[in-house]
């Protein structure tokens, strides 16, 4: 089973919620990734700074 995938997007861990955006590639914007990736994607990098 696949868990994780690592594109020049970025990295995105496969989970119960959906895709989960783990770590953007540099000069990738989030907007770029959802509308090249054609599925929702759930930006768990935006939680990761809220609860920093």
């Amino acid at each position: 089973m696949v868990s994780r995938i690592i594109t020049d997007l970025g990295v995105f861990d496969i989970t119960n919620e959906g895709v989960k955006l783990i770590e953007l590639a540099d000069q990738v914007k989030f907007d770029e990734v959802q509308r090249k990736t054609g599925t929702p994607i759930i930006n768990q990098q935006q939680y990761l700074k809220q609860s920093a």
